[in-house]
C-alpha cells in the first residue's frame, strides 16, 4: 500500500508473467495484480462503473532504442468478466540534466466506452488536474520523508 496515494487500499500480485532480473531493482517485466480501490474523493464518481476489486496487467520494459528509457503499460480489467476497463501507458525517460532524481514521464490513457464520456469530461475539467497535482505533492512529501 503506497503512503503517497489514495486511489487504492491494497495491491496483491496474483502472478508474475515475466521476470528476467534486468529491470531496475529487480522489478519483473510483467505481473498480474489484484487492486482493491479506495472510492474516496474523485474516485467516488467511478464507483457505479467499476467494482471494488479489479485486475491489472502491468508491464515495464527497457526501451529497445538504447536511450535508457523504459516503457510501461497498465491494462485494468474486471476480475470476473475480463472486460477491459482502461489502458494506460507511457515512457519513463532520463532527464536531460542527467540528474538521477529527475525523470520525464509521458503518459497516455484509454478508457472503455462503457464509462460515460460526459463523466470523464466532467472529471478532467473539475478534478483531474487538481487530483494529479495533489498526488505529485504527496509523492514529493513521501520521498522527502524517506530521504530519497
Amino acid at each position: 500500500h503506497g503512503e503517497y496515494t489514495t486511489d487504492y487500499k491494497s495491491i496483491r500480485v496474483l502472478e508474475t508473467k515475466e521476470c528476467t532480473g534486468t529491470n531496475p531493482r529487480g522489478m519483473p517485466e510483467q505481473v498480474i495484480c489484484e487492486v482493491v480501490l479506495n472510492f474516496k474523493g474523485p474516485m467516488k464518481l467511478f464507483q457505479p462503473f467499476i467494482g471494488s476489486k479489479l485486475g491489472v496487467d502491468a508491464t515495464l520494459r527497457k526501451a529497445a532504442d538504447g536511450s535508457g528509457s523504459y516503457t510501461f503499460m497498465f491494462k485494468s480489467f474486471d476480475l470476473k468478466s475480463n472486460k477491459v476497463i482502461a489502458n494506460e501507458g507511457g515512457t519513463l525517460a532520463p532527464h536531460p540534466s542527467d540528474d538521477p532524481q529527475k525523470t520525464i514521464v509521458t503518459m497516455h490513457s484509454e478508457v472503455s466506452t462503457w464509462i460515460p464520456a460526459k463523466l470523464m469530461v466532467y472529471y478532467m475539467r473539475t478534478m483531474g488536474m487538481k487530483t494529479l497535482l495533489d498526488q505529485g505533492d504527496k509523492y514529493k512529501a513521501f520521498k522527502m520523508r524517506r530521504g530519497l
